[in-house]
């Protein structure tokens, strides 16, 4: 241990906490669509709200039972009436910003998605993050689109079970949640090179050059695309500062306390 000289006592210096990363992968034969990684990353998140216990159970089961529920709106207490205000305004957040995926990805090169939970998207508790290879910008007919799009959902979810991704943290307490996405040159134009002006995007906020910490928590960043791409994956425990960048921030969902009470839904 390296000591200093302060007024002529020794004092340990503090040694700064380095972020343990753990890097996985999910490969596909041939680089995804940018529909396809929209659709991994709508799966990721639904995925991680459950394993993280923001909700009791799998996302598109929960989002079924709370709309069936408002329907018997009348025959309910007032507790249970307030909770499942809570539950709609949590559905309906969850909805728009899982739905954003779609429209972020058409009309921008997206690399990377973060998932911060914590008090604030600067230095989360938790952080999980995508990294996405190249697009595809192959011509593919919808109904084949639709089905490539489900496929990879599925893998995701499938990667995220086997590795364990749950076990890597301790459980979640219910709090809040943000997205980030990082966009190659975003704000520029690839006509001019220009700077663009910068808007607010289907409910993300611009933060250009958005800078993320991380210090209080060990990041899980998974790589998405071709088995090129994900074998190139760096192995190190390093959070690369390249990975610490986001251009648009989008703050999730609902209430904090939304995954406890609900547990009782």
């Amino acid at each position: 241990r390296m000591d200093h000289q302060e007024n002529g006592r020794k004092k340990p210096l503090r040694r700064q906490k380095m972020e343990k990363v753990h890097h996985l992968s999910c490969g596909f034969p041939a680089r995804l669509h940018r529909h396809c990684q929209a659709q991994v990353a709508q799966a990721f998140l639904k995925h991680l709200l459950f394993i993280r216990q923001q909700i009791p159970i799998p996302y598109d089961q929960f989002r079924k039972q709370v709309l069936v529920a408002d329907d018997a709106q009348s025959k309910k207490t007032a507790r249970s009436k307030a909770l499942s205000r809570k539950c709609r305004k949590f559905i309906e957040g969850s909805d728009y910003a899982l739905e954003s995926f779609h429209e972020l990805f058409a009309h921008h090169d997206v690399t990377s998605i973060a998932i911060a939970f914590g008090p604030t998207p600067i230095n989360p508790r938790q952080l999980f993050l995508l990294k996405f290879d190249d697009s595809s910008t192959e011509d593919i007919e919808s109904s084949k689109l639709q089905k490539l799009g489900m496929d990879a959902s599925r893998a995701i979810v499938r990667q995220c079970i086997g590795s364990g991704i749950s076990e890597f943290d301790s459980p979640s307490l219910p709090q809040k949640i943000y997205l980030m996405a990082y966009v190659r040159n975003y704000g520029i134009s690839p006509e001019s090179g220009s700077d663009e002006q910068q808007t607010r995007f289907h409910g993300w906020n611009c933060k250009h050059n958005f800078g993320l910490k991380a210090r209080k928590c060990s990041p899980i960043i998974l790589y998405v695309g071709s088995h090129q791409f994900c074998s190139s994956a760096p192995e190190d425990s390093t959070f690369v500062s390249e990975s610490k960048r986001f251009d648009l921030i989008l703050s999730l969902i609902g209430h904090s306390e939304l995954g406890r009470d609900c547990k009782g839904y």
